[in-house]
């Protein structure tokens, strides 16, 4: 299922916070969002390289994830390195951890939950974008 957005600057520059601050400041104006397609999953504790389809989406632009547990991310094969996303919490509450990552040649997406007792709730966007 293929969707139309348009997300602001200060949308986009909360997305990317967790990626690179550099990145987050040379961004201006907004991103039209011409297809995505988005995917809720729960990554049960104790799981390990989870594959992840993409949604029916071919030649996307994007991924976005979002975690509210601690997630291990590793892109194209399980065998990658893996990129750690870490939720926050703060005052008792936890915020969900996000990562963006601009591609249009990925492959593959994996996912770990290392938690021996909690569940990772997982939204992944993949998505076509123009400037």
């Amino acid at each position: 299922m293929a969707n139309n957005a348009k997300i602001t600057v200060a949308q986009t520059v909360k997305v990317l916070e967790n990626v690179s601050e550099v990145a987050s400041r040379s961004m201006s104006g907004s991103i039209d969002i011409d297809e995505y397609t988005q995917i809720f999953d729960t990554v049960i504790p104790s799981t390990t390289d989870k594959s992840i389809t993409f949604g029916g989406l071919a030649n996307f632009d994007f991924v976005f994830i979002e975690s509210d547990q601690d997630i291990t991310v590793k892109l194209n094969t399980n065998t990658d390195t893996a990129i750690p996303l870490k939720a926050k919490v703060v005052s008792g509450t936890t915020y969900s951890a996000s990562m963006l990552i601009t591609s249009n040649s990925l492959t593959g997406l994996f996912v770990t939950n290392g938690s021996t007792s909690t569940s990772a709730q997982v939204r992944i966007i993949f998505g076509k974008y123009s400037v």
